[in-house]
């Protein structure tokens, strides 16, 4: 656990194993302008779902190891279920890395944000402690807490759940209409031992424990209850979200994470990077500027 309650564990946050020069959103900018430089990305018509982003030594095109300094840590976490956001290349130190152990410690050469997923304004966004218990028929996410990725504690549940045996208990139920399939993916999970995260469904009416991965549900299930009890001994943890996705029964639709949102940000889908549009940017604002210069000079010397 880092200060601020920024999670070790359970957050969509992928570390790269190659960093290539023509990536669409890398940066390994000369140590003066390091603090100056930074990222953007936006989701235009929703919430930013997950991102894969990682800094470390080396460069672009050679990287030695990769990691998160606290401000990439607490910036690429805050990005999460907003607009548009903004990544400053990191210039303290790595605290954080999963395989390079040789990393913590050092000032990283380089970002690289390799991709992000956006959730579509249409999708619902449900917390588990929010008072909507039965799920409308549309497809979207169940949320831990409103605050996920950082981590939940026990005051997060106050509202909109109630007490049972010492837990707070906050659940919701799907049903599920005739000649449909409902399909539940589940990312990884962070709760605390003292916590339960169960479904409930007519075949397992004592509950069986939800797990990372994907279920799928058919009319006949009639309806799926998932139940996220946390007790008052709880010391929190990063949480989790469940994508959810109604499709009809031959529908092979995989992870439905991945089927309600989209993808942006690598060089198949978005070929103009947020890294290049800043630079073009820059280019004509410096262009601009030289032609005003330019100009100002001509004019003193006519005077």
């Amino acid at each position: 656990m880092f200060a601020g309650n920024i999670p070790w564990s359970g957050v969509i946050l992928l570390f790269l194993p190659v960093c290539l020069s023509q990536a669409p959103s890398c940066l390994d900018p000369p140590l003066r302008q390091r603090h100056q430089r930074y990222i953007e990305l936006a989701c235009t018509d929703g919430k930013i779902f997950s991102i894969d982003v990682a800094a470390g030594r080396g460069t672009c095109g050679r990287i030695t190891c990769s990691g998160f300094s606290p401000t990439l840590l607490h910036e690429s976490l805050n990005c999460y279920w907003q607009s548009t956001c903004r990544i400053r290349f990191p210039t303290e130190i790595i605290v954080k890395t999963e395989d390079f152990i040789n990393c913590l410690g050092k000032r990283p050469d380089f970002m690289r944000l390799e991709s992000w997923r956006c959730l579509n304004i249409s999708n619902q966004i449900i917390d588990m402690s929010s008072p909507i218990r039965l799920i409308p028929f549309q497809p979207g996410v169940i949320r831990s807490h409103g605050n996920y990725p950082w981590d939940y504690d026990y005051s997060d549940f106050s509202d909109g759940s109630f007490m049972l045996n010492g837990f707070r208990n906050n659940s919701h139920t799907f049903y599920l209409r005739p000649n449909t399939k409902l399909v539940l993916s589940t990312g990884k999970i962070g709760i605390n031992s003292y916590d339960y995260l169960t479904y409930f469904t007519k075949d397992f009416p004592e509950g069986r424990s939800l797990s990372e991965g994907t279920l799928e549900f058919h009319a006949e299930t009639e309806r799926v209850t998932i139940q996220f009890l946390v007790s008052i001994r709880t010391n929190g943890g990063a949480g989790f979200v469940i994508c959810f996705a109604y499709v009809r029964p031959a529908d092979p639709i995989g992870n439905a994470c991945d089927f309600i949102t989209t993808l942006h940000g690598t060089s198949r889908d978005q070929p103009v990077s947020p890294l290049r549009m800043m630079r073009n940017a820059e280019f004509r604002r410096t262009r601009k500027q030289r032609k005003t210069n330019k100009g100002g000079k001509q004019a003193e010397l006519q005077l």
